[in-house]
């Protein structure tokens, strides 16, 4: 997307949370193409470096892998060190050379660097170092003082650098990424007058630079991302003459940039995503004649763009994360027909033929499934799409709604790269989608397609032909019209089903779940229904739905008429009067629609369609309506989104009936132009494609007015004081993703309005006159991030039962005014930030808000001054509360004293919560213990644990006892060197014969002290099904657990001992920089799934026992896996690592097909674009797919 008057390409992202991963891929890039352009010779380093001798030919710079040898090279070839992670180890062998008699340092390196003082991460005997040795820059030898590059990336406890910095005048290259101490440099940093890469990403205590920043006039690159406390830039910065890349994504204090910012002629790319302060006025990007690339996120502050540019604003969209995600089957009552079974097998082994059968050329397999409405073909798709083997064959899946060409590529686009369209040309698309699919094995599923273009499925075949070998397609139409012009190799029609099968669906849905007194009865309706339903499995399921309600009688199923429509049309008008206006309601929303359960409600409670008895909550009546309304199969669970219990989809031929009985009352404009009746009551805003929409009538009687979401624009809403002056009896009101900076006061006289939704806009403040909207029951402002602060007269809404101002994590937490408490119908209060002023609302509101349901986020908990105010939050009175966070600021000062601890750890012993609590989540916690009430069985319905940064705590609590704990995550308590049973003070008596009894998944990450898991028995963990365990250095065997199927490891030192892990299927070893061999136990026998990644220093796997059937290895590079034991036993998978091996090819028994990706030796062009990649993450490395006349193995970069 050009912007013309600009010549530039403008790229929008959504805000991350981590760019942890960006900052390393960009060191990496732009230390190794610095180096290649210095002309360097790069010798693999082994353990022997006896050849290097002084003035050996050509020989200008080394990269040191192996450390131990360094004293073997002289200072002629000390030209280029790269310092990556290890530099202490390197420093120390030198200096116990050097300085022996007064110097004892460990030789060897560390994975993780921390000093000043922090002995335990670095394992140094510190009270032999001389305090002013501990730093690194004082450490280096004379003779290695000629540095090109100078890499101290992920030393954490660094706090300054010595101004001797400026010594290495010949430096090119500095990278201090991830030194999250590091608070400053020193003005020396100018001298450095070679400097063109100065890497600073996620320093977060970085606040200033120096002035002499100006003086680097060779400077480059300087990259500044995730330097979140940086909250101002030198006014020097723009006499940085050369400075072609400036990247400041995510400094989220930043504010301005210095002016005149357009003296930065030679400025290229410029990344401001995440940073959301920053005020960018376009009007200093015109004089930046060599601008190629702006990238920004949907949250910039954008002054003076053209119009044109705001169009393509204002139509982003939020990610779209469920990238590759599962989706399974509808719900607990999919039936598995016998001919769907065979159906399902027989498309399964199409797809997966090309595994044994390399000899046909042909590149995607396809098929299409035809069959009516409601025949079950996304059911049988879905079992196909979630199929084990289907899991492991595909590199990539991708699940589609299509309709034509641009929506399919824009579909593909977003789902691979998390980023929006926008107004992109169908040339750009193409382009990406190329890039994005290229010699990958694709499975697409085109479900319920009507595509009338004749050119579509050629140009389809045609674009996936860059796939790679084994890619498919699943299309599934109502049309075998349609499906003859797809041209797929086989077609499956579903049929309708026989009266026995649709007797077994009956029998499923109402035999089973019922106690009846008349069996028989029962039975000969269920055949009644089977011969009435034509075979087809959703219209079965809807009558059948009839019999869970004693209203319905056997006069009304004699009713029935044969066919589908008249079946649903009978079960609409069985429903209850209350029930119809709901389902008719429904209308409002598109097809394919995601229903969330309490927003559906929500607008059913805001528009009066919920009749609720004395003393019933009318959120609990309108749950038992949707209920109804799922049992009687209006709503099934949405496929797309397994992870969420309350979202539902509507079928589509429920749809048609919703919109067929709504006509006269509710309307949905998905049309340009839209001529509306005059009774409409409910009028709803489907957009798309167009951009504005003009109603021909005016409508006086209008109770709701949803913009719904449908695609990716921001809505944009001309007159809304027009809105609410025409339309007073509003009572729903949904303008979410539009962009409204602010309300009118007029709001005020908006006294029937009962729900009013702005999330995810731009608006920055409420005015006081939203108090004076007495019947408000709803405020969703969830993701507003420029909202800071809510008024005062937010307490006046008496009747407010649910506000939700939740934010994405690192947004500014919105404050809370005073009075909040006096709101007592609350049911939904998503977040609840206590203050620190009279203005703001204290830990003691909570106390009469007993109705509170849900997730509760408490936050600034340091801002509670005494631990008798958290006892006034009575938090055991809400017992309809299922989730909690309690959370601490990050950056607490004063809370690592003695009375700072034992002050947190009264606060969290007051606020302990109702019983029935499922989830519990504390961070940033610097009690010394746990309190007593998490360590017994006292939370029994307890699901979900986790436990962030709770760094003053030296053990865990005993969870053991906790009948109901399902998943466990523990993070950053560093000092905890325990896990297991009987690891608190506390537990000091066996309760029950089995410990941890429900534990499914346990994560373990960043816990560098531990050191022992506590050895167990048999019967204990008996659930554990996953294990994740990360930066755990010190950590060397795990104990005996017989259920645990998968298990990975992350960034170690050296691998832990699991030889007792029987039911193990899957395993993933990653980041190990040090192994250089890895042997399994022979006890893995049910092991088929193995993933080593990122072990640089590995040479060898020895697993004679194991037998995997999917085997992959990626950046291990010295590996060579020729006439190893894995040699046999490897059944399928490519494997991808990068280095070639010994011998070229490698024959293996049962590999049947290999992808052969370029190893990046030769690219489209060497040049800037490939040095800094990491700023355009569509870039790809040209690939290709061959067949081996005999089975082969490539070990590859990818």
């Amino acid at each position: 997307m050009m912007l013309a008057k600009l010549g530039v390409g403008i790229e929008f992202k959504k805000v991350m949370p981590n760019v942890s991963g960006t900052c390393s891929k960009t060191t990496a890039l732009s230390f190794m193409h610095l180096l290649a352009s210095q002309e360097l010779v790069f010798l693999p380093v082994t353990d022997k470096l006896e050849g290097l001798r002084p003035g050996s030919p050509g020989l200008t710079g080394v990269v040191l892998g192996n450390y131990s040898e360094i004293l073997s090279l002289s200072s002629s070839v000390m030209r280029c060190i790269l310092l990556c992670r290890g530099i202490l180890g390197i420093i120390n062998i030198v200096n116990m050379r050097l300085k022996k008699d007064s110097l004892e340092l460990p030789a060897f390196a560390f994975d993780d660097l921390t000093y000043a003082g922090q002995n335990k991460g670095t394992g140094m005997n510190a009270h032999r170092v001389p305090a002013h040795m501990t730093d690194p820059i004082y450490l280096l030898p004379m003779f290695i003082r000629s540095l090109l590059c100078l890499d101290l990336s992920n030393c954490s406890g660094l706090t300054q650098l010595p101004a001797s910095i400026g010594n290495l005048s010949n430096l090119v290259a500095l990278n201090l990424s991830h030194c999250y101490s590091l608070h400053t440099l020193p003005a020396s940093v100018g001298r450095l007058k070679n400097l063109q890469i100065l890497v600073l990403s996620c320093c977060h205590e970085l606040r200033i630079l120096p002035v002499s920043l100006c003086e680097l006039s060779k400077l480059r690159l300087l990259d500044l991302a995730g330097c979140s406390g940086l909250q101002n830039l030198p006014a020097s910065l723009v006499n940085l003459c050369n400075l072609e890349i400036l990247n400041l994504s995510y400094c989220k204090e930043l504010k301005e940039l210095p002016q005149p910012f357009g003296n930065l002629q030679e400025l290229k790319y410029l990344n401001l995503s995440g940073s959301h302060r920053v005020d960018l006025d376009v009007e200093c990007l015109y004089t930046l004649a060599n601008l190629k690339s702006l990238t920004l996120s949907p949250l910039t502050n954008i002054q003076g763009f053209p119009g044109s540019f705001k169009d393509l604003a204002n139509r982003l969209d939020s990610l779209r994360l469920w990238k590759n995600q599962i989706h399974p089957q509808c719900g607990p009552k999919a039936v598995s027909l016998h001919s769907y079974r065979c159906y399902e097998q027989s498309i399964i082994d199409m797809l997966l033929s090309d595994e044994a059968d390399n000899s046909s050329n042909q590149i995607v397999t396809s098929a299409c499934i035809v069959g009516e409405s409601g025949m079950g073909k996304t059911e049988l798709v879905h079992r196909i799409y979630n199929n084990r083997m289907i899991l492991d064959t595909f590199d990539l899946r991708i699940w589609l709604h299509m309709c034509d060409k641009k929506r399919l590529l824009g579909k593909i686009v977003e789902l691979t790269t998390f980023a929006s369209c926008g107004d992109a040309s169908i040339s750009v698309l193409e382009e990406i989608v190329i890039e994005e699919l290229a010699s990958k094995r694709l499975l697409l599923v085109l479900d319920d397609s009507e595509i009338k273009d004749q050119y579509f499925w050629g140009y389809l075949w045609k674009l996936l032909n860059v796939c790679a070998k084994g890619s498919a397609v699943i299309v599934t139409t109502k049309s075998m019209v349609d499906a003859n012009q797809t041209g797929a190799m086989q077609t499956f029609y579903l049929s309708p089903l026989s009266k026995e099968e649709c007797f077994m669906i009956f029998k499923e849905h109402v035999l089973e779940d019922l106690v009846v007194n008349n069996y028989c009865q029962l039975e000969s309706i269920g055949w009644k229904f089977a011969e009435k339903c034509g075979g087809n499995p959703m219209c079965i399921k809807a009558l059948s739905g009839l019999l869970c309600h004693s209203e319905v009688g056997l006069s009304e199923i004699d009713m029935i008429v044969d066919g589908i429509l008249p079946a649903l049309r009978l079960c609409y008008d069985l429903l209850p009067a209350h029930l119809q206006q709901c389902f008719k309601f429904c209308s409002l929303f598109p097809k394919d629609y995601i229903f969330v359960k309490h927003h559906i409600i929500r607008l059913w409670i805001a528009e009066g369609l919920v009749f609720c008895e004395e003393g019933t909550k009318p959120e609990d009546t309108a749950l038992h309506y949707f209920d109804q309304l799922f049992c009687r199969s209006f709503f099934q669970r949405s496929p797309f989104h397994s992870d969420h219990k309350d979202s539902f989809v509507m079928h589509e031929l429920f749809h048609d009936l919703a919109h067929s009985v709504s006509k006269n009352e509710c309307f949905r404009c998905e049309e340009p132009f839209c001529s509306l009746a005059e009774n409409v009551s409910h009028l709803s805003l489907v957009l798309s494609d167009f951009k504005t929409t003009a109603l021909s009538n005016e409508v006086r009687n209008l109770q709701s007015f949803l913009v719904v979401r449908r695609c990716f624009p921001v809505v944009r809403i001309f007159t809304l004081d027009d809105i609410f002056v025409k339309h007073r009896f509003l009572r729903a009101l949904n303008l979410s993703y539009t962009d409204i900076l602010e309300l009118p006061i007029s709001i005020g006289n908006m006294k029937h309005l009962r729900l009013l939704a702005l999330n995810n806009t731009k608006i920055k403040s409420l005015p006081i006159e939203i108090g004076q909207v007495n019947s408000l029951q709803t405020l969703e402002l969830k993701d507003c991030c420029h909202l800071i602060d809510l008024p005062g007269s937010i307490s006046n809404l008496a009747k407010l039962r649910h506000l939700d101002v939740q934010k994405e994590s690192g947004n500014i937490i919105v404050g809370m005014p005073h009075g909040i408490g006096y709101l007592t119908d609350l049911q939904t209060l998503t977040m609840f930030n206590i203050g620190n002023d009279m203005l703001h609302c204290s830990i003691s509101e909570l106390n009469n808000l007993n109705g509170l349901r849900g997730h509760v986020h408490v936050t600034r908990l340091e801002n509670i001054m005494t631990a008798n105010d958290a006892r006034e939050a009575n938090m055991m009175g809400k017992h309809l509360l299922e989730a909690l966070t309690l959370e601490w600021s990050y950056q607490d000062e004063g809370m690592d004293d003695d009375m700072g601890k034992e002050i947190a750890s009264e606060i969290l012993q007051n606020l302990q919560p109702n019983s029935n609590i499922m989830e519990l989540i504390i961070r940033n916690y610097a009690g010394d213990l746990f309190p007593v009430w998490m360590q017994d069985n006292y939370l029994c319905k307890l699901t979900s644990v986790t436990l962030d940064n709770c760094h003053g705590c030296s053990e865990l609590p005993y969870l053991g006892d906790l009948p109901s704990l399902k998943s466990l995550f523990i993070q950053r308590i560093n000092v905890v060197e325990r896990f297991g049973i009987e690891t608190s003070s506390l537990a000091t008596e066996v309760k029950y014969p089995t410990r941890f009894p429900s534990l499914e998944v346990l994560n373990i990450c960043e816990m560098y002290d531990l050191q022992f898991w506590v050895s167990t028995r048999e019967e204990d963990f008996p659930r554990l099904f996953r294990l994740s365990i990360s930066r755990c250095p010190k950590l060397t065997k795990l104990p005996r657990l017989i259920s645990l199927v998968h298990v990975s490891f992350h960034y170690g030192v050296e691998l832990p001992t699991f030889s007792e892990l029987p039911s193990l299927e899957s395993l993933k070893i990653e980041g190990f920089q040090k192994i250089r061999s890895i042997s399994f136990p022979h006890q893995l026998t049910t092991l088929n799934k193995l993933e080593i990644i990122d072990c640089k220093e590995l040479l060898s796997i020895n697993a004679y026992s194991l037998s995997v059937s999917n085997f992959k290895v990626v950046r291990c590079l010295k590996l060579d896996l020729v006439g190893s034991s894995m040699e046999d036993h490897i059944s399928h998978k490519v494997v991808n690592g990068r280095n070639i091996l010994t011998r070229k090819h490698m024959v293996l028994k049962t590999l049947t097909h290999t992808n052969l990706l370029d190893d990046g030796s030769k690219w489209e062009k060497f040049g800037e674009k490939n040095i800094f990649g990491y700023i355009f993450p569509r870039k790809r490395r040209s690939g290709k797919s061959y067949d081996c006349s005999q089975p082969c193995l490539w070990l590859l970069d990818r």
